[in-house]
């Protein structure tokens, strides 16, 4: 007899739909056959419901529904800042708060973690290209608005150019600062040095709508609720499961890809999330 465990349940039929299409194609063929496969009753079953992130108690262990998610938490916790869920569009929108940043502590790996979660709309966030080709000197003004003199520059300004005369390029990250002494180098302008010309290209790209999580290292209280984000990848697959659990509440999990391994992934944990709602379920056996 297969033991009952509880897991994660979504929220937004919508939200879980978009999550389902994200990880298995058009629709998610997990999705598809957990439906068609609800009312047997026979094998095993997934049951679930939505439950608030607030509700989900300290000490509580929460898998993730998709690949991306764990990479996400992952990628947080060793970078220095914050980390974007790229889904091309897809995905819990602007007025959705993505789940992993909604509760007060995480621990993962072994650390505890204040997150934050943040979303940038299209356009906010833009990434910088900067370059210096190099002309004859013939073609290149001598003098005026559009000559930056290398002996004339500022020591920012002339640091910056130091980086763009050494690697040739320079870029801006969406989460970066152009450095102060980018200003002038400005599209169209150029740069003489002692013996050289070159002509100053800046290529400006914005970025898609994201959403976004960052992870501070955190001691939190004895009295705080800290939530435990399982260090494991789910299969892609599954992520149609539970997105069909938020609609059916209950779905057969025998032609599931993988089913034992599904039941592997939860055991022991008490919850699922998705990249904008919490399910708690239960895994069942026929003779349950």
């Amino acid at each position: 007899m297969v033991s009952r465990r509880r897991c994660l349940r979504a929220g937004g039929a919508a939200a879980l739909a978009a999550l389902a299409g994200c990880a298995g194609g058009n629709g998610g063929d997990g999705e598809r056959d957990a439906t068609d496969n609800a009312s047997s009753g026979d094998g095993l079953r997934l049951t679930g419901e939505a439950v608030a992130p607030a509700d989900v108690p300290d000490g509580a262990t929460v898998a993730v529904s998709e690949r991306d998610l764990h990479g996400l938490v992952a990628d947080a916790a060793t970078a220095d800042g914050r980390v974007d869920l790229d889904r091309g569009g897809s995905g819990p929108g602007q007025d959705a708060t993505l789940t992993l940043g909604a509760f007060p502590y995480v621990e993962f790996a072994g650390d505890t973690y204040e997150p934050t979660a943040s979303f940038a709309p299209a356009g906010t966030e833009t990434v910088y290209q900067y370059e210096l080709a190099a002309v004859d000197d013939a073609d290149a003004p001598e003098r005026g608005n559009d000559v930056l003199r290398y002996g004339d520059l500022a020591d920012g300004e002339r640091a910056f150019a130091d980086r763009l005369l050494d690697d040739g390029t320079h870029t801006v990250g969406r989460h970066e600062q152009r450095p102060p002494g980018a200003e002038p180098f400005r599209p169209g302008r150029y740069l003489r040095t002692g013996d050289a010309a070159y002509r100053v290209r800046v290529s400006v790209g914005d970025v898609p709508a994201h959403h976004m999580l960052a992870l501070d290292p955190a001691d939190p209280g004895s009295d705080a609720r800290v939530v435990t984000v399982a260090d494991r990848a789910p299969d892609p697959e599954w992520a149609g499961v539970f997105a069909a659990v938020l609609g059916a509440g209950t779905v057969s999990i025998e032609g599931v890809a993988d089913a034992e391994g599904l039941v592997d992934y939860l055991d022991g944990v008490g919850y699922v999330a998705t990249a904008a709602d919490v399910l708690s379920v239960e895994v069942a056996g026929a003779g349950d």
